[in-house]
C-alpha cells in the first residue's frame, strides 16, 4: 500500500509540476539594500502616485506637488516641509547617482491615514507596495485591507495602469486574479449544493451525463465515483491542465474552449484513481465550473457560466466592475499588462474562466472579503463559507508542504509558521493573493500587473496581514517550531549519515543527498546551474541545520516497509520531497531520444504558457526534464528508465530517422525540437 502511495505521489507531482501552470506560494521576500536605513527613489514614489517632482539643482532642493499639499525636500538633509509646515524627516533625503533617495519610515509616514486604525499595516503596505515595486520593476499595485469584525476597509492603488497615457492604480482599477475565481466557482458550485441540484457527495455524472474520462492504465481510476466535493479539493484524479487547444488566447476569448470542455476531457485519462491524492487542477474547476452553467443554463456553457455568476454572486455582493469576461465597457479601467515597469505585455485571456478567467478591483475584493469574512448568508446559508474554509483530511503523504486545501479555499503555513486561509492567483502579467487570518476576521488582498511580481504579490499580502493581526491582537499565533532554539550539534557515524542518503522527489524539484569524503552530509540541487552543494550540520533535536534552515529526515514504517521522507523548514512540513531508488532514474535507452531542448508551437492568437520542455542527463547522471514557463518558473523531475509514467499525456510522438525524438504534442499543445 505503501508504495502504490509513494506512486501515486510522484506521478501527480511529476504531472503538476511539469504539465501545468506552477501557482506559487512563495516566502516573502525581503528587499534589501546596501544602505542603512533602506531608501526608495524619491521621484518613483511621488510620481507613481499622480504627484510633479521639480528638481532645483542650484539649492538642492526637490519640490513635490501632490493633490493639494506642496512637498519641500533639501538634499543630504532631514529638512522638510509640508504644505508650508517645516517638519524634520526620520532620515536625511540622500543623492546616488544622480537620484534622490528617501527612507521607507518617512514615505510610510507621509502616506498613511493617521487616525490611529490599522496605522502599522497601512504604513507597511505602502512600504511594501513602493518597496516591491522599486525592487522587482513592476508599474502598479493595488491593495485592499478589511476587518470584517468592524466593518472597516482600507483600499489603495499605487503606481500606474498604464504608463504610455499616464492614468494611475487607484481601488476601482481591474487587474487579473488568476486561480482567487477558483473560490467564486466553488460559492456558485455550493449555491446549487443548497438548492438541492447538486449533490456535494453524489457523482456528478448524475449532472453531467455527457462527462467521461479514461482510467490511468497504470492506477486505474473511475469517473463515474468522481464528485462535487473531490473536484472542490482537488482530489478527483482528473488530467489537470490543458496546455493547448486555445484555452488561453490573446485579446480575445475562444468560448469554444470552454463550451467543448468535456469532449477535450474525454480525449485524456485519469492520473490516479478518484479521491486518492491531492492535485492541484484547473481541470478540475473548470468542470465544476460547466457543471455550474450545465445546471443553470441553456447549454450555451461559456455565456451561462458568465451570466450566472453574474445574477447570483457579483450583484448581491455589490462587486460592480468584477466580471469573468472583460469587453469593451471595462477595458478603460483595467490594469495594463506588463513584462516589467519599462516592457508593456499583451492581454493574455484564459478561456477556462471558472478555473483563473476572473478579473476585479481593490474595492469589490474587499466587499468580497467581508461577505467571506462575516459568513452572513449573503451569498451562502450562515456557516457555510466556514465549512468550505475547514482543511480538508489529506493524507499525509499527499501534502504540498505549507499548502492544503478546504472546498475552494487554500491553506497556507509559512516558514515562519503564520497560518492564512485565502488563494492566491497567477495569470501572464497578473498575479494576485487572497489571504484571510479567520481568529482575526482580517482579510488583505494584493495585485501587481507585471510578470517580475510573481513573488510580490503573496510576500506583500503576508506581510500586511502579519502586521494587521498584530495590531488589533496584540499577538501574531504561529505553529510552534519543531526546532529547538537551544539544540547543539551532534555526532553521527558514517553509517548514520549514509541512511539518509539518497534521491528525494519535491513539488517543484529534486535533491540529491550524499556523505563526501570528508564524511559530511550534503544536499544538491541538481538541475540549479552552479548551486554549492550545502552541508547539512545533525542536531541534538534530530534535525540538521543549514544555510536554508532546519531539515528533517523522517522514516516512515508502514506494513513494513520502510520510506523516508525530507522535510524542509521549521514546522516540520513547509516542503516535502520523499525519497526513491536512485538507481531507477538513471539514464536508459529508452530517454537517450528525447535528449535536448522542445519548444512549443502555439496556434495563431494562442498563448503558450510554456515555452518549452527540456530532457537532459545533470552532473549526477540522473535523467530529468523540466518544463520551462512563461512566468519564470521551471520545475524540474527525474525521468524514470523503467516507469514511463512521465509520459502521461506525451502523444504524436515524431522521430526522425536516427530514431530521436523531433516533436510530439502534450495537453494539446504541440512542441519541436530546436535545432542546435
Amino acid at each position: 500500500m505503501k508504495n502504490l502511495v509513494r506512486k501515486l505521489t510522484a506521478t501527480a507531482l511529476a504531472v503538476m509540476m511539469l504539465l501545468t501552470i506552477v501557482q506559487l506560494t512563495a516566502a516573502a521576500q525581503t528587499v534589501v539594500e546596501e544602505q542603512d536605513p533602506l531608501y526608495l527613489p524619491l521621484r518613483m514614489v511621488f510620481e507613481s502616485d499622480g504627484a510633479t517632482v521639480h528638481w532645483d539643482w542650484v539649492n538642492r532642493c526637490i519640490t513635490v506637488s501632490y493633490e493639494d499639499t506642496v512637498f519641500e525636500f533639501v538634499a543630504d538633509s532631514r529638512q522638510a516641509t509640508i504644505g508650508g509646515e517645516a517638519v524634520d524627516l526620520n532620515f536625511p533625503v540622500v543623492l546616488e547617482g544622480g537620484r534622490a533617495r528617501i527612507s521607507y519610515l518617512d514615505v510610510g509616514s507621509m502616506f498613511v491615514d493617521q487616525d490611529g486604525v490599522f496605522d502599522s499595516a497601512i504604513m507597511t503596505a505602502v512600504i511594501s507596495a513602493y518597496a516591491y515595486m522599486d525592487a522587482f520593476s513592476i508599474p502598479g499595485v493595488s491593495i485592499a485591507i478589511v476587518d470584517a469584525e468592524n466593518g472597516l476597509t482600507w483600499t489603495r492603488g499605487f503606481g500606474h495602469a498604464d504608463l504610455r497615457n499616464n492614468i494611475y492604480v487607484d481601488g476601482d482599477t481591474l487587474f487579473g486574479v488568476g486561480s482567487i475565481s477558483k473560490t467564486v466557482t466553488a460559492i456558485a458550485v455550493m449555491q446549487l449544493v443548497e438548492k438541492g441540484l447538486i449533490g456535494l457527495d453524489e457523482p456528478i455524472v448524475k449532472c453531467l451525463p455527457g462527462f467521461s474520462i479514461d482510467p490511468s492504465p497504470d492506477f486505474g481510476g473511475d469517473y463515474k465515483k468522481i464528485t462535487a466535493r473531490m473536484l472542490l479539493t482537488h482530489t478527483s484524479g482528473i488530467m489537470p491542465n490543458f496546455l493547448g487547444y486555445s484555452g488561453t488566447t490573446y485579446n480575445t476569448y475562444n468560448a469554444a474552449f470552454f463550451d467543448s470542455f468535456l469532449e477535450l476531457l474525454a480525449k485524456y485519462f485519469m492520473v490516479t484513481p478518484e479521491g486518492a491524492i491531492f492535485t492541484y487542477n484547473n481541470n478540475g474547476f473548470n468542470l465544476l465550473g460547466f457543471l455550474v452553467a450545465a445546471m443553470a443554463g441553456d447549454d450555451d456553457y461559456f455565456d451561462d457560466f458568465v451570466s450566472y455568476t453574474e445574477e447570483n454572486i457579483f450583484k448581491p455582493a455589490g462587486m460592480t466592475r468584477s466580471t469573468f469576461t472583460i469587453g469593451s465597457s471595462l477595458m478603460p479601467y483595467l490594469a495594463k499588462p506588463y513584462v516589467n515597469a519599462d516592457t508593456p505585455g499583451q492581454l493574455i485571456l484564459m478561456n477556462g474562466l471558472p478555473a483563473g478567467g476572473l478579473f476585479s478591483t481593490a474595492n469589490d475584493m474587499a466587499r468580497y472579503m467581508h461577505i467571506l469574512l462575516n459568513d452572513d448568508g449573503k451569498l451562502l446559508a450562515k456557516g457555510t463559507v466556514g465549512q468550505m474554509m475547514k482543511l480538508h483530511d489529506f493524507d499525509f503523504s499527499t501534502s504540498l508542504g505549507g499548502l492544503g486545501y478546504g472546498l475552494g479555499f487554500m491553506h497556507q503555513t509559512g516558514m515562519d509558521g503564520f497560518q492564512t486561509v485565502g488563494h492566491g492567483g497567477a495569470i501572464i502579467h497578473y498575479y494576485s493573493e487572497m489571504s484571510f487570518n479567520l481568529d482575526s476576521s482580517l482579510g488583505v488582498f494584493v495585485t501587481v500587473n507585471s510578470m517580475t511580481g510573481l513573488q510580490a504579490a503573496s510576500a506583500m499580502a503576508n506581510a500586511i496581514l502579519q502586521t494587521a493581526v498584530m495590531e488589533k491582537t496584540g499577538t501574531l499565533k504561529l505553529l510552534p517550531s519543531k526546532a529547538d532554539p537551544d539544540a547543539t550539534p551532534a555526532t553521527l557515524s558514517a553509517e548514520e549519515l549514509a541512511g539518509f542518503a539518497g534521491l528525494y522527489v519535491g513539488t517543484t524539484e529534486y535533491y540529491l543527498m550524499d556523505v563526501g569524503e570528508d564524511g559530511v552530509l550534503y544536499m544538491h540541487l541538481p538541475t540549479v546551474p552552479d548551486f554549492p552543494p550545502l552541508p547539512l550540520t545533525p542536531m541534538s533535536d534530530g534535525s540538521f541545520d543549514s544555510m536554508i534552515g532546519r531539515l528533517w529526515f523522517e522514516l516512515i514504517v508502514e506494513d513494513e516497509e520502510q520510506e523516508m521522507v525530507l522535510r524542509m523548514g521549521n514546522m516540520n512540513f513547509h516542503m516535502i520531497a520523499a525519497r526513491v531508488v536512485k538507481e531507477n532514474f538513471l539514464p536508459g535507452e529508452s530517454f537517450v531520444p528525447w535528449i535536448g531542448t522542445f519548444i512549443s508551437q502555439p496556434a495563431e492568437n494562442e498563448a503558450s504558457l510554456v515555452s518549452a520542455f527540456r530532457f537532459g542527463i545533470d552532473g549526477f547522471g540522473i535523467a530529468n526534464m523540466e518544463s520551462i514557463q512563461i512566468m519564470g518558473v521551471t520545475p524540474a523531475a527525474p525521468v524514470s528508465a523503467a516507469d514511463k509514467s512521465w509520459l502521461m499525456g506525451f502523444e504524436n510522438i515524431v522521430y526522425d530517422d536516427d530514431g530521436a525524438v523531433l516533436s510530439f504534442q502534450v495537453m494539446g499543445m504541440r512542441f519541436i525540437r530546436l535545432a542546435i
